[in-house]
C-alpha cells in the first residue's frame, strides 16, 4: 500500500519497503527515515526530505528537494541538494541527474559514482569514485581526488574543475571556466593564458578557459615553460631532472630539486631550491623569498625587491633587496645596490662580493684582518673577507669574530653587535657593544649598551662604560677601570678579577664566591653586593652608596665606608692607615677584624650588631679607635662585643673619653670596666683577654686601654661566640692554638 505524505504534512522516522512505496506530494514533507532494499520514495516537484538514508536496493526519485545530512547506498536520481544540504554516496550507491546548489555538497566515495549531476551556485561535488557527464558551472567546484575517475563532464561559465590527482577522460572546460590542475606533469606544458584550445591530462581547455598549476609537479624530463603573463603556483615541484622556464611567475610555496631558469617570483612567494637543484636568472621580488638550501645553486639572481637567502651557493647576482649568506653558504661577484643589503651571518663565505654606495654589509663573520669603523658610510673602499665596500658603503658588525692578532676600532657613533673577541684580538675605541658579547681578548674603552659581555679567562676588558641595560659576567679574566652607570652591572664570579672599577648611582656590582675585586669606587646611588667567599679589596664607600657585605671586605690603609654598611661578612683592616666606618651600618651584623693600623667607629652603631676582632699585630698597633659617635656613656656598655683583645699592640682609644690620671681598667666576668675620673664604661670581651689592662692618653686628649704581654692570660670560654667557626675561616691570621669566639648573642646576659 503507497504511504502519501500530502501537502502541509510532515512524516518522521519511517521504515519504507517495497510493499510500502512513499509518496511525498508539493509541500509535503519526510524527514529522518529510511529507504530500504527494495523500497522506493518519490518527492514531487516542491516536496521537501531531510535526514534520510536509502539502503542498498532502495531508490529515491523525484524532482524535490532534500537538506540536512542524507547518506546513499542505494539509488537516488533527479533530487535538488539545498542550501548548505549534504549528500554522502556510499560505496555502490549511486546518484544520476542529481543538482548540488546554494553552498552544498555531494561526496561520491570509493566505489559510488554519479552521472549527469549538476553543480552550480557554488555547490560542490567531491569525486573519490567515478563521475560522469556532470555540468559544473555559476561558482560550483568538481574536485577529482587521487584514485577518482571522471569522464564527459562540461565545466562552464565561472566553473571549476580541480584535478587532485585523479584521472579524467573527455572532460571539457569551456570559455569562462577554470581547471586547477594538481597532478604529475607527464609531458612538456606551457603555462599562460589560454588562446587556443589546450588539452591536459585528459581534460580539453577552450579558448577564455583558465589553467592554473596548483600543487603540480614537473617529472624528470619534463619541461614547463611559463609564458609572460603566466602566475603560477601553491607548491609547485619541479623534481630532479625536470626543469621550469619563464619568463613567467610562480606564487605560492614551490619546490625546485631539478632547474628553474629566467623565472619571477611574484609578491609572497617563497621558492626554495633544495639540493641538487639550479636556479638561473630569477628575479625576486614583491617581497617574495628565494631560499638556496645547502648543496643548491643559484646563479644570476636578480633581487628586485625580496629576500635571498643562501645556504648552499650563489654567484654573478644582483641586489637591490637583502642578501643573506648563512652559515655553510658561499656567494660570488653578487653585486649590492644602494639601499640594498648584504648579510654575511658567521659560517658564510664570500668572494668577489661588491657593495656599492648607499648599500650596506651587516657582517657576522670572522674578522682576518685589522678593521677601523666610523660613523657613517665609508670614506674609502674597503675590502672585508670577501666583501669590497665601495666609499659611500656602509658597515654593520652583527655577530662577527675577531680573530687572534687582530685589532676592531670603533669610532664614535659605531656599534657592533654580538660581538666576540678571540683570544690574542682586540677591541677598542669610542663606539658601543650591544647584544651578547663574549671577550677572550681584549676590549678597552668602548659602551656596552642593551647587551651582556661575558667575559672569560685570559680575557681583559677596560675603561669600558656599562651602560643602562649592560651587564658584565666575569667567568674570568680582569676588568679594570670601568664605570658602571645607572641601571648597569658587573657579575664577578669565581676566577674573575675588578680592579678600580666605578660605580655610579643606579648602577650594581656583584661579587660572588671566588670572585675578587680592588680599588672599586662606590659612589652616591650606587650598590655594591659581596656573596660568602666572594672578596673586596681597598674599596672606597661614598656617603649614599651601599655594601651588602656577606664575604670579605679587605682593606689596606687610608680609607672610609661612609655609606650603608648591611650583611654578616667580613671587614678587616690589614695594614697601617686608619678605616673609618661613617655610614649607616646598624643593619651589618659582621665582624670587624683589626690585623694592623686603625677601624675608627665615627658614627652611631658604627658595626650595627656585629663584633670587633684583634689579630695580633707583626709590628706596629692595631687599634680601635671609638669617636663619640659611639661611644659609651658613662655607667654604659658599649653595644659591641670586643674579641681577642689581649696582645701587646692591641689598643682601645676613645678619643671621647678625657684620660685623667690614675684611671684603671679591670676585667670582671667577661666585662672590661675602665674607671676614669668617677666615671664607669664597660666593655663586653670575649676570647683570649690580658692579665692586666694599663691606661694612658691617646695623646689626643683622649683614653688609651693597652693591654701588656703579660705571662698569664684567661680565655672567657664562656662568651664564645655563635659564628666562632666562620670567624675562623675568614681570619687567616689568629694566633695558633686560639679559637676565635662570637659576641653579642653570646655575652648579651653578662657585664
Amino acid at each position: 500500500m503507497t504511504i502519501t505524505v500530502s501537502a502541509g504534512v510532515t512524516r518522521s522516522g519511517l521504515n519504507i519497503t517495497g510493499g510500502d512505496p512513499l509518496v511525498v506530494l508539493s509541500l509535503g514533507a519526510v524527514q529522518f527515515s529510511t529507504v530500504l532494499s527494495g523500497g522506493s520514495a518519490t518527492l514531487d516537484a516542491g516536496a521537501t526530505g531531510a535526514f534520510l538514508v536509502v539502503s542498498k536496493g532502495g531508490t529515491l526519485q523525484g524532482a524535490g528537494v532534500i537538506s540536512g545530512d542524507n547518506i546513499d547506498a542505494g539509488s537516488i536520481s533527479g533530487v535538488l541538494i539545498d542550501e548548505f544540504g549534504y549528500l554522502d554516496v556510499v560505496s555502490g550507491g549511486s546518484v544520476s541527474g542529481v543538482a548540488a546548489l546554494d553552498s552544498s555538497t555531494i561526496l561520491i566515495e570509493p566505489g559510488a559514482s554519479a552521472s549527469g549531476a549538476e553543480v552550480i551556485y557554488g555547490g560542490v561535488m567531491d569525486v573519490l569514485g567515478s563521475a560522469a557527464d556532470s555540468f559544473v558551472a555559476i561558482s560550483g567546484a568538481e574536485i577529482v581526488y587521487a584514485g577518482a575517475r571522471v569522464s564527459g563532464d562540461t565545466i562552464g561559465n565561472a566553473g571549476l574543475l580541480v584535478l587532485a590527482g585523479g584521472i579524467a577522460t573527455d572532460e571539457t572546460v569551456t570559455s569562462g571556466g577554470t581547471l586547477d590542475f594538481e597532478g604529475a606533469l607527464k609531458s612538456n606544458f606551457t603555462a599562460g593564458p589560454v588562446t587556443a584550445t589546450t588539452t591536459l591530462s585528459g581534460v580539453t581547455v577552450s579558448s577564455g578557459g583558465a589553467i592554473r598549476l596548483v600543487a603540480a609537479t614537473v617529472e624528470s624530463g619534463v619541461t614547463l615553460s611559463l609564458a609572460a603573463a603566466a602566475a603560477v603556483g601553491g607548491a609547485l615541484t619541479i623534481a630532479s631532472g625536470g626543469l621550469l622556464r619563464g619568463p613567467g611567475a610562480v606564487d605560492g610555496a614551490d619546490l625546485v630539486a631539478g632547474s628553474a631558469s629566467g623565472v619571477t617570483l611574484a609578491i609572497g612567494a617563497d621558492v626554495t631550491i633544495l639540493s641538487g637543484g639550479h636556479a638561473s636568472g630569477l628575479t625576486v621580488s614583491g617581497d617574495s623569498e628565494l631560499l638556496v638550501n645547502a648543496g643548491g645553486i643559484a646563479t644570476g639572481t636578480v633581487v628586485a625587491d625580496g629576500l635571498f637567502d643562501v645556504y648552499g651557493s650563489a654567484a654573478g647576482g644582483t641586489v637591490a633587496g637583502e642578501e643573506f649568506i648563512e652559515a655553510g653558504g658561499f656567494a660570488s661577484g653578487d653585486t649590492v645596490q644602494s639601499n640594498a643589503f648584504l648579510i654575511l651571518s658567521h659560517g658564510g663565505t664570500a668572494s668577489d662580493e661588491t657593495v656599492r654606495s648607499g648599500g650596506t654589509v651587516d657582517y657576522g663573520g670572522n674578522l682576518s684582518a685589522d678593521l677601523t669603523l666610523a660613523g657613517g658610510p665609508q670614506t674609502s673602499k674597503t675590502v672585508l673577507s670577501g666583501v669590497t665596500v665601495n666609499s659611500g658603503g656602509y658597515i654593520d658588525l652583527e655577530d662577527p669574530t675577531v680573530l687572534s692578532g687582530v685589532t676592531l676600532d670603533l669610532e664614535a657613533g659605531v656599534s657592533a653587535y654580538g660581538l666576540t673577541v678571540s683570544s690574542g684580538g682586540v677591541a677598542l675605541g669610542a663606539g658601543e657593544l650591544e647584544g651578547a658579547i663574549t671577550d677572550a681578548g681584549q676590549v678597552t674603552a668602548t659602551t656596552l649598551v642593551d647587551g651582556d659581555l661575558t667575559l672569560l679567562s685570559g680575557g681583559t676588558l677596560a675603561a669600558t662604560v656599562v651602560s643602562s641595560g649592560g651587564a658584565v659576567e666575569a667567568y674570568g679574566g680582569v676588568l679594570s677601570g670601568d664605570t658602571i652607570s645607572s641601571g648597569g652591572r658587573d657579575v664577578i664570579r669565581s676566577g674573575g678579577l675588578a680592579s678600580g672599577v666605578t660605580v655610579l648611582a643606579g648602577g650594581v656590582e656583584y661579587v660572588l664566591s671566588g670572585g675578587t675585586t680592588t680599588g672599586t669606587t662606590v659612589d652616591n646611588g650606587g650598590q655594591e653586593f659581596v656573596s660568602s667567599g666572594g672578596e673586596v679589596r681597598a674599596i672606597a664607600l661614598l656617603a649614599g652608596a651601599t655594601l651588602l657585605d656577606d664575604g670579605e671586605v679587605r682593606m689596606s690603609g687610608a680609607g672610609e665606608l661612609a655609606g650603608t654598611l648591611t650583611g654578616s661578612g667580613l671587614i678587616a683592616q690589614t695594614a697601617s692607615g686608619s678605616l673609618v666606618l661613617s655610614g649607616s651600618d646598624a643593619a651589618f651584623s659582621g665582624a670587624a677584624v683589626i690585623e694592623a693600623g686603625t677601624i675608627e667607629l665615627a658614627t652611631s652603631a658604627a658595626l650595627g650588631t656585629g663584633y670587633a676582632q684583634f689579630e695580633a699585630p707583626a709590628s706596629g698597633t692595631a687599634v680601635l679607635q671609638i669617636d663619640a659617635a659611639d661611644a659609651p656613656a658613662a655607667g654604659g656598655t658599649f653595644a659591641n662585643t670586643i674579641l681577642n683583645f689581649s696582645a701587646a699592640g692591641e689598643d682601645i682609644d676613645l678619643r671621647s673619653i678625657a684620660y685623667v690620671s690614675g684611671a684603671s681598667a679591670t676585667v670582671s666576668g667577661g666585662v672590661l670596666v675602665l674607671s676614669d675620673g668617677g666615671n664607669v664604661y664597660k666593655f663586653k670581651l670575649a676570647g683570649t683577654t690580658a692579665g692586666a689592662y694599663p691606661v694612658t692618653s691617646d695623646g689626643h686628649g683622649g683614653t688609651l686601654i693597652d693591654p701588656k704581654a703579660l705571662a698569664f692570660t684567661h680565655s672567657l670560654a664562656v662568651f664564645a661566640p655563635s659564628d666562632a667557626a666562620k670567624t675562623a675561616l675568614v681570619s687567616s691570621t689568629s694566633p695558633a692554638g686560639q679559637t676565635p669566639f662570637a659576641h653579642a648573642a653570646a655575652s648579651a646576659g653578662h657585664g
